[in-house]
């Protein structure tokens, strides 16, 4: 935890921790369950005490750290049930989101972001070829959430991400065998956005959702 990041400008030092530090714990530079002490956030992220206590009360807030007395802040850790719990949940908003999106689009609209879900499809399948997968987690997430997006629904588009802030994505995206998996169940989600078929999008959706579930969990288990 002592390497430098360089911060990019945002609106204020908090919103540049508070993005900093969801990106380290989305990307698994920090894990579930690890110690995040101030100094050394200081150090890294090269600014005072002050936005980093205010970052970490806003990330406490939307569930990603959790702070106990005389313990000091922690990542969260999401149990096997939670895990489930949530891939249920966005199982039936991530099919709904994509179903508004399919109907709700205009033509124009439409035809750009499937232009874009196919070229960020070949980068993955790509990636996971060459075997450098480092870049999957970013390019799986745009690929989901730029759906979404236009569903044209700011609550469900809201609060799917905040769940997706709960998912341990990098631990699939580590995995060559889940990757790739998971980026083939992205065909069938295709097929029918091509087709402009609301229902089939959306169910292809949700077995995805369901089957990386189930796979996802297994592994871990077998880690464990």
């Amino acid at each position: 935890m002592d390497k430098l990041i360089l911060l990019q400008k945002y609106t204020s030092k908090r919103d540049l921790v508070v993005q900093a530090l969801r990106e380290m714990i989305l990307s698994g530079q920090l894990v579930p369950g690890q110690r995040l002490r101030q100094e050394q956030l200081s150090r890294m992220l090269g600014v005072s005490a002050t936005p980093i206590r205010e970052a970490i009360r806003l990330l406490e807030a939307d569930g990603l750290v959790h702070g106990e007395t005389h313990c000091g802040v922690s990542v969260v850790e999401i149990s096997a049930d939670e895990f489930q719990d949530i891939s249920r949940i966005r199982a039936m908003l991530e099919g709904l989101a994509t179903r508004q999106a399919v109907d709700r689009c205009d033509p124009q609209a439409y035809a750009t972001l499937l232009e874009r879900l196919v070229d960020l499809q070949c980068q993955m399948e790509k990636c996971v070829e060459s075997q450098s997968l480092e870049p999957v987690a970013n390019l799986n997430r745009e690929f989901h959430l730029s759906l979404y997006d236009l569903s044209f629904s700011p609550y469900l588009i809201d609060m799917i991400r905040r769940l997706w802030m709960h998912l341990p994505g990098y631990m699939i995206w580590e995995n060559p065998d889940l990757a790739a998996t998971s980026i083939e169940q992205h065909k069938p989600i295709l097929g029918a956005l091509r087709a402009r078929h609301a229902e089939a999008a959306a169910h292809a959706m949700q077995v995805h959702i369901e089957l990386s579930a189930v796979a996802f969990l297994k592994n871990l288990r077998e880690r464990e």
